[in-house]
């Protein structure tokens, strides 16, 4: 995990911003409609069912939020939508990181700071959500809390872990592909590619057209997670 304070953190997201404003071509205007779709109410504090649903759905949610995008920015291809979803998801962090932790903590009592894993500074970035949490500990009582940041295909969203960021982080056990992909941090062609899994075969078992089958998930389970160790 990286570790960044407000203003570095902000910084870092302006930067990407103009990146992938520039890389879509939009206006303000058309990338303001594409946040109002992606992110239609702006609050906090979502229940974690819907995280876990976004493990099992979000391929499927995520195409009904670019068709939406597309009926009011019409002529926009693939790369342009993955630059203009990139775009809002780092707004939202923006936004979010400084209302968290506005709403939350208090200058002269509390350290601040934002934590963000290595996806945030990915080429992927686009196609994988980083994870970025808001550490905010009272300096007086000595008590830390968490806000994970998670803009999802559910929704945009903030939630409070229980216990420590690092207990989100834990290494999981019976992932899907999906799950295997995010643990790695790669997308789903690289994926494909390493593993040697035909993308559409991939998109089928994700989208729940299909199901992988669990000897090969275990497989391929057992792979990810040598891969990560080494």
């Amino acid at each position: 995990m990286y570790k960044y304070n407000q203003s570095e953190f902000e910084s870092m997201m302006d930067e990407l911003m103009h990146d992938f404003k520039k890389g879509c071509g939009k206006s303000e205007a058309e990338l303001d409609v594409a946040y109002k779709i992606l992110n239609p109410s702006p609050v906090g504090g979502f229940v974690d069912s819907l995280v876990k649903m976004d493990k099992d759905y979000s391929t499927n949610l995520w195409e009904i939020k670019r068709k939406q995008i597309k009926s009011f920015i019409p002529e926009c291809d693939g790369y342009q939508l993955d630059d203009i979803v990139a775009y809002c998801r780092a707004k939202f962090f923006k936004e979010e990181v400084d209302r968290i932790i506005y709403d939350n903590s208090i200058a002269e009592e509390c350290d601040v700071c934002v934590y963000a894993d290595g996806t945030i500074l990915s080429p992927e970035w686009p196609y994988l959500c980083a994870k970025v949490y808001v550490s905010i500990k009272w300096i007086d009582e000595n008590k830390t809390t968490y806000t994970r940041i998670f803009p999802s295909a559910v929704g945009f969203m903030s939630y409070k872990t229980k216990g420590s960021m690092e207990d989100d982080l834990k290494q999981k056990e019976n992932m899907s592909t999906m799950e295997m992909r995010e643990h790695l941090k790669i997308s789903r062609a690289e994926f494909s590619r390493r593993y040697n899994i035909p993308i559409r075969t991939l998109e089928n078992w994700e989208s729940g057209k299909s199901k992988c089958p669990d000897y090969v998930r275990q497989l391929l389970e057992r792979a990810v997670l040598e891969d990560c160790e080494k």
